[in-house]
């Protein structure tokens, strides 16, 4: 990413809440297991969305991860 002036890169800062381009996510934070991982990237079984991200779990994915007591794949 650059400055206004086309002059010097800027470096995105995972955990800032701001997405870069590099960043699947940015959820403000650098905790694992909560949907956007340490390193900007969104988890398994999740999905995540807006700036700073939002993430839900994903029910019928088949992934039980965040508050899921069960995930079999299916919405029914």
């Amino acid at each position: 990413m650059c400055d206004a002036t086309c002059k010097t890169a800027i470096a995105s800062t995972c955990g800032d809440g701001v997405r870069q381009a590099n960043e699947q996510c940015d959820d403000a934070n650098t905790v694992n297991l909560d949907g956007c991982d340490a390193s900007c990237v969104v988890e398994s079984g999740w999905d995540c969305l807006d700036e700073p991200s939002l993430c839900e779990t994903t029910c019928g994915d088949g992934v039980t991860v965040g508050a899921e007591l069960c995930d079999d794949g299916n919405v029914m």
